[in-house]
């Protein structure tokens, strides 16, 4: 076993970056044991407020944070700022900054959130801007160096809303105007001569068949949105077409769950007494399954979901509506939780003051921690960065595609990493290399055979959210 703790010597691409922040997470932990999976009481807590003027505002349309390697939170907001969006960085404890603030030739209203990807940058897209004003696809640094990859034309499309998403040789991403491409960390951009079966405003998920698969807010048999497969090559085929009863129109993105099935929302549609949007299970081959009928007009439970769910690694998934349910604050919105059988629980009702309207899909950070953010609300009215403690343990995650061959370098995101005494894969050790408290690489072992990363430190054995898969 080789352990060496970097100091100041790193990767070229981590190099660029600032100090790291160390996670704020040692009295959290201290309160589990290391194999402790049991949830506590749902403590809610509006981590800051967006100021248009100062901050820049408006998260809106399914957008997507990112955890950044040195374990701060990462998303764009669309509007504000220096008057065209921004990239913002804000850490577990709530510390928040402006990194990038866009122009308009560099791109304008990034609406979509990021992405990380294994060469340490964040990439995104801008709705707009750029030589041509149809938008733009970016990469940026922790430090706000931002490297502007496209500029997109008529003939492409345009118009995305959604970051582009690591697959094994280049980045893959959609547009609202019903077309895919793929872009080389160097700005090397396809378009794919395939068109998709509607608009689509959510980023893809890359499922553990290889494949890609995403949403669309109309199109299909029935013209009320459907669930598509893009392959690497550019293939696109319509996995499901929604008929309105089984749910209609997705701006949501699909996750996957542990049981290899697809998951995700409706915003609108259901066989509920006010078809206000479902949550469904599809299999990759295409047969769905309605678990959940939101009817918040008349019901308890929220309506109209606009973002897509996460799987947390205590075995649910957590997602917001947009609507309160009756009886609630009107438009301010709900979080719950749904487990794979359909049982689900309301956690939160937004009261404004603490947000409205949520307008992110909810992410899980390595800490355990769920968090999000709200369109509208707060301080100055112009959202919040959320945060939701269900007292899951923390864990590790691979950085990109979790599989690869023998002696290949895996990048892991977590915490206490200066404590790490070991790293295996399944039960094999590996040899790794600990460059920050949030951040290391391991080497696949000869011996290894699918399954979790495991990295014990001083507080405990952290387990990785994927099944890393072991190429032959």
């Amino acid at each position: 076993m080789t352990i060496s703790l970097r100091t100041n010597e790193s990767k070229a691409a981590f190099a660029c970056h600032s100090p790291v922040v160390i996670l704020v997470v040692s009295l959290f932990l201290l309160s589990f044991g290391a194999h402790s999976s049991r949830l506590h009481a749902q403590t809610f807590g509006d981590m800051h407020d967006f100021n248009c003027s100062r901050d820049g505002c408006d998260p809106n349309f399914s957008g997507i944070v990112a955890q950044g390697i040195d374990g701060n939170l990462y998303g764009t907001l669309a509007e504000g700022g220096a008057g065209c969006g921004s990239v913002f960085r804000i850490t577990p404890s709530g510390a928040f900054n402006d990194i990038y603030n866009f122009s308009g030739q560099d791109g304008c209203y990034p609406v979509g959130g990021l992405t990380l990807g294994t060469d340490n940058y964040l990439y995104g897209t801008t709705n707009l801007g750029g030589l041509n004003n149809f938008g733009t696809i970016f990469k940026i640094t922790p430090m706000g160096n931002l490297i502007k990859l496209h500029d997109f034309t008529s003939e492409e499309g345009g118009y995305p809303y959604a970051p582009p998403v690591q697959g094994k040789k280049a980045f893959y991403g959609v547009t609202s105007e019903n077309t895919a491409y793929s872009i080389t960390p160097t700005g090397t951009f396809k378009l794919f001569r395939d068109r998709l079966p509607g608009p689509s405003y959510a980023p893809l998920l890359l499922a553990s068949n290889g494949s890609f698969y995403g949403t669309t807010s109309s199109g299909g048999s029935h013209n009320v949105g459907t669930v598509f497969r893009l392959t690497a090559a550019g293939a696109v085929t319509t996995v499901y077409s929604f008929d309105f009863s089984h749910g209609a129109y997705l701006y949501q993105p699909l996750v996957q769950g542990s049981d290899k099935n697809l998951y995700g929302m409706t915003n609108e549609g259901g066989n509920g007494q006010a078809p206000d949007g479902v949550v469904f299970k599809l299999t990759l081959k295409g047969v769905i399954t309605v678990l959940h009928n939101f009817d918040g007009d008349i019901g308890t439970d929220g309506s109209f979901p606009t973002d897509g769910l996460v799987a947390a690694t205590d075995g649910t998934f957590y997602g917001t509506t947009l609507i309160a349910p009756n009886g609630g604050t009107a438009l301010y919105g709900t979080l719950f939780r749904i487990d794979k059988n359909g049982s689900y629980s309301q956690l939160h009702v937004f009261d404004g003051t603490h947000g409205q309207n949520p307008a992110s899909t909810p992410m899980q950070h390595t800490n355990g921690i769920i968090y999000g953010t709200a369109d509208l609300g707060g301080a100055s009215d112009g959202g919040v960065f959320w945060e939701l403690n269900s007292g899951i343990f923390p864990f590790v995650s691979v950085v990109g595609i979790p599989s690869g061959k023998v002696n290949q370098v895996v990048e892991i995101l977590g915490q206490g990493f200066t404590t790490a005494s070991s790293v295996k894969f399944g039960s094999v050790s590996s040899n790794f290399n600990i460059y920050s408290d949030t951040y290391l690489t391991a080497v696949v072992p000869s011996a290894a055979k699918s399954g979790t990363i495991s990295v014990t430190t001083s507080k405990g054995t952290f387990v990785s959210k994927q099944v890393f898969k072991v190429l032959r």
